[in-house]
């Protein structure tokens, strides 16, 4: 519908609706009107008829006097406010307005008229492939026994925990329990009780010359995975039989890395291991999974991470209670100078969630 305003300078306001040579004609105001504002009405009938509008306006002033600008003349009669006519419309039903052709959601790549969704959490899921291997009946299978199992080390084998740990097994004490080189098949574990509920049992073993664990950190390269599978232990020997089998050179120590995600109840020990505690390296084998933080807090880390440069990946679940949304730093991390590099507010106080990362010369790239 196209309007045209046509603007004459009056105080009574008036519409005329031009159709086909035809005029319709409105009253808005009168001098009586008690207010600025009203609601005119156009008639009724098909609006995209319509061509043109004209407003007409007439103007008294009050007692036919003139406002002038000399002192005790400003406010006598007419000024330039009155017919200067200043004038606002708007189209109060929004009928002719975007408004009405826009949808009240707009949703990223999805076209259908119905968006499904929950007010449940979702979960996603990967698809992974375990292993479970068979002996092979034609061949022969010789087993040595590492330790005498005098110091057994508790909770390594605990089910209701996420257990990472490691293990240095000597090349001396293995050839003491009579082994040679050549390919290693299976790992036998003798627990004191049922242990139900390793998932994900992850066996990984490398060759190495270290003669003892750094107790800070655990080694991470170089390891051959040879047993992965949901695994449950009974109150016997239990041969987790290696998928891969693993070529010890005779001469080397073996690292065994054992990791495993805890979905039972019960627990047992880790056997055939002596005295030496420098051979056992123990990383979050108390299930301490989450940081549950109440009101505030903070965990730092005092280890520096100067592998990072140009690219960094954060990922995590967070779950905010009542107090939400908070003008506060989800996380943050400090340069050598203490400027801070990396930083989230997830959300900060206006709901918005903010991503800052790098920091030359106090400027710093952002995304929200």
């Amino acid at each position: 519908m196209l309007r045209t305003f046509t603007i004459i300078c009056t105080l009574i306001a008036s519409f005329a609706l031009c159709r086909a040579q035809e005029v319709t004609s409105v009253q808005a105001f009168t001098y009586h009107s008690e207010t600025r504002d009203t609601i005119v009405s156009f008639p009724t009938g098909d609006h995209n008829q319509y061509e043109k509008i004209l407003m007409h306006y007439s103007m008294r002033c009050k007692d036919g006097n003139i406002s002038t600008p000399a002192a005790g003349q400003q406010n006598v009669g007419c000024g330039e406010w009155d017919y200067s006519c200043n004038t606002n419309i708007v189209d109060s039903t929004r009928v002719d307005s975007l408004y009405t052709l826009a949808p009240s959601h707009v949703i990223s790549n999805f076209s259908e008229p119905v968006f499904p969704y929950t007010s449940q959490a979702t979960y996603s899921y990967a698809q992974e492939f375990q292993y479970d291997a068979l002996a092979n009946n034609g061949s022969e299978e010789t087993e040595y026994v590492i330790g005498e199992g005098l110091a057994s080390v508790d909770g390594l084998l605990d089910a209701e925990s996420s257990v990472h740990f490691q293990v240095l097994y000597p090349q001396e004490q293995l050839q003491n329990a009579g082994m040679s080189a050549g390919m290693l098949t299976g790992l036998k574990l003798q627990t004191l009780v049922d242990v139900a509920g390793l998932d994900k049992l992850r066996i990984q073993m490398k060759q190495t010359g270290a003669t003892e664990l750094d107790r800070t950190v655990l080694d991470r390269d170089g390891f051959e995975l040879v047993y992965y599978k949901d695994t449950d232990l009974g109150s016997f020997e239990n041969l987790l039989r290696f998928h891969e089998a693993f070529d010890w050179n005779g001469s080397s120590n073996i690292l065994m890395d054992v990791s495993y995600t805890g979905n039972g109840d019960s627990s047992s020990i880790w056997p055939g291991f002596e005295s030496q505690d420098a051979l056992i390296l123990s990383a979050n084998s108390a299930g301490d999974e989450y940081l549950e933080l109440q009101g505030a807090g903070y965990l730092e880390v005092d280890q520096p991470m100067p592998q990072i440069s140009n690219e960094i990946t954060v990922s995590f679940w967070s779950y905010g209670g009542s107090a939400q949304p908070v003008s506060a730093s989800t996380f943050e991390g400090m340069g050598p100078n203490g400027e801070r590099q990396i930083n989230a507010h997830v959300p900060w106080g206006n709901s918005r969630v903010y991503w800052d990362c790098g920091n030359v010369d106090g400027s710093y790239d952002r995304i929200d």
